[in-house]
């Protein structure tokens, strides 16, 4: 168990090599930004069609990034003593995460074709709004699994179930 006297001289703030995995800091980037990407692109079908565009184009490449870094870079190895109910939990988990990145990074791609070659045509901002929604419901499952793992599979608070030796630089 970590000791509760690091990092801040009061000991109530950790530091970050208190934690056995980055993951859970970094991940809740990309869950905000990519849901924000769709609510304003699917807000720029109506209003503020040019400002938002770019403020969606910006939203979305910081959200891609972070989907990334969360998913390939900080993403902890679990041990072979979970349960075998908490490893399909862990692969469905990892599967909505995987299907998060490729339809993120699809709309990034559509998105900066729509907005440096087609000067932002209604039939690809839909298309966008459409795979930017797909991607707003896998980051949701990905995130429910993520839950039932720590509160209800009991994988990752202090450490329990991950392996320590990866230091935090998991790829898939």
């Amino acid at each position: 168990f970590p000791s509760h006297d690091k990092g801040h001289p009061n000991g109530t703030t950790a530091s970050f090599s208190d934690f056995p995995s980055l993951h859970p800091l970094v991940v809740h980037f990309p869950i905000v930004l990519l849901l924000m990407a769709f609510i304003l692109q699917a807000a720029s079908l109506f209003v503020f069609r040019e400002q938002l565009s770019w403020v969606v184009l910006i939203t979305l490449a910081f959200g891609f990034a972070g989907a990334v870094v969360a998913s390939n870079y900080v993403h902890p190895h679990t041990t072979d003593t979970i349960s075998e109910h908490a490893a399909l939990v862990l692969t469905e988990h990892e599967r909505f995460a995987s299907f998060t990145i490729w339809l993120s990074g699809t709309a990034l791609l559509f998105k900066i074709i729509s907005n440096f070659f087609l000067k932002r045509k209604l039939w690809i901002e839909i298309l966008i709004a459409i795979v930017l929604l797909g991607a707003a419901i896998s980051v949701g499952i990905a995130g429910h699994h993520g839950a039932q793992l720590v509160h209800i599979e009991g994988i990752g608070p202090q450490g329990i179930f991950l392996e320590t030796n990866h230091h935090n630089n998991h790829k898939h």
